[in-house]
């Protein structure tokens, strides 16, 4: 009731906060602010026009058509809950890059597998089960669900029934999971904060990554330039503007490793904080996506240039080009935007506010877990018992 007629009450506070925002009021100074209202449907309204509120609003929106896009293929399938047990007993026997977890009373656990794996993927699986318990903590229990995880970097589609992994090639059916660099990185927090406005950085762009993109590199590929980060990395070297590097030689024959070696390549190792620098930083697919690496970019004040890729994350199709990033069809075109820069300087700032923006607001916990937690109870609703 309202405390003395003059405003609202403390406990009517929090039961505001707790319907609308699902927490509690910032502080003792939101508490006063807010007493001053003259009756509930006052508070009600200043919540609900709080940026609080409007955050919420946008994360239940994201969250909403991220979900929708992952299941739709599977929708009117009709996924019978037998056959899809058999489904995955099959993959837990046969692959070894696929996990499958039991969610029950509200705690998860990875049905054991009856053979060895290799340690990456054991690593990966739980990583997604600090995920999954991540959100158990915090939001409904989805319900008692069984589902399959590939933790694969090129996760094989299936088209008889779903499995989760946490990227895709455009238009396969598997579900998309948040990827387990979320958990690596505690949901982004340990990434190194940039703090350089974009308007103090160098018009410049960066890039330092492995020489992934095959998966065995041999000395034609070299001589041919056939994988796209080394193909890059030659065309920008001697470049003052584009910082291109490979300092991390890897699934190399020894003669191509040798090459790359006499070509200059295999040292120079790049931080976040010296990444930061740059107004451009580049995303390459590697062994698929990079994931974590354009998020942290658009997280940064630099402007992510995104080379076009095949591949998809869960968030890929939410990023809108030339508004969250700019995509890059050749390497031309990253010498193009830098040039565009040049003759206007600070020309791409507003695409480095806006990217700011959505990763803090729609790539943080909050956001990763409710998408989390939709999508599974979403899914469960769609097998047939």
């Amino acid at each position: 009731m309202i405390d003395g007629g003059e405003g609202m009450s403390r406990e009517e506070i929090y039961a505001v906060f707790r319907s609308l925002l699902n927490r509690e009021p910032e502080n003792e100074g939101t508490v006063t602010s807010l007493s001053k209202c003259p009756d509930l449907r006052s508070l009600i309204d200043v919540v609900v026009s709080s940026p609080e509120f409007q955050r919420k609003i946008r994360i239940r929106e994201f969250v909403k058509s991220a979900v929708e896009e992952q299941l739709a293929p599977w929708r009117g399938y009709g996924v019978v809950f037998d056959n899809y047990r058999q489904a995955l007993d099959f993959e837990n026997r046969h692959s070894p890059s696929t996990f499958i977890y039991e969610i029950t009373a509200g705690s998860v656990r990875i049905v054991p597998k009856s053979q060895p794996v290799p340690e990456v993927f054991t690593l990966r699986a739980g990583q997604f089960e600090s995920i999954f318990r991540d959100m158990l903590s915090i939001y409904p229990n989805p319900g008692d669900l069984s589902f399959a995880v590939d933790v694969n970097d090129e996760a094989r589609e299936r088209t008889a029934y779903p499995v989760f992994s946490f990227q895709k090639q455009f238009g396969d059916r598997n579900i998309l999971l948040p990827d387990f660099e979320f958990v690596v990185t505690d949901y982004l927090t340990k990434i190194a904060y940039d703090g350089t406005p974009y308007e103090d950085k160098t018009n410049k762009a960066s890039f330092a990554g492995s020489t992934t993109g095959k998966h065995l590199i041999t000395l034609s590929d070299i001589r041919d330039v056939t994988v796209p980060r080394i193909r890059a990395a030659k065309y920008f070297r001697g470049r003052s503007d584009v910082d291109f590097r490979l300092p991390a030689i890897v699934q190399c024959t020894p003669e191509a490793e040798q090459a790359l070696i006499q070509d200059g390549f295999g040292h120079g190792v790049m931080g976040w904080d010296e990444a930061y620098t740059s107004k451009f930083i580049i995303s390459m697919d590697g062994n698929g996506a990079t994931c974590s690496r354009p998020a942290i970019i658009m997280r940064s004040r630099s402007v992510l240039f995104k080379y076009n890729s095949n591949h998809v994350l869960f968030w890929s199709n939410q990023a809108k080009p030339w508004t969250h990033y700019i995509p890059i069809q050749n390497d031309d075109d990253v010498l193009r935007i830098i040039q565009l820069e040049k003759e206007e300087n600070n020309r791409f700032h507003y695409i480095a506010a806006a990217s700011t923006a959505f990763a803090e607001e729609l790539l943080g916990k909050d956001a990763i877990l409710q998408y989390t937690s939709g999508l599974l109870r979403e899914f469960s609703a769609l097998i047939a018992r």
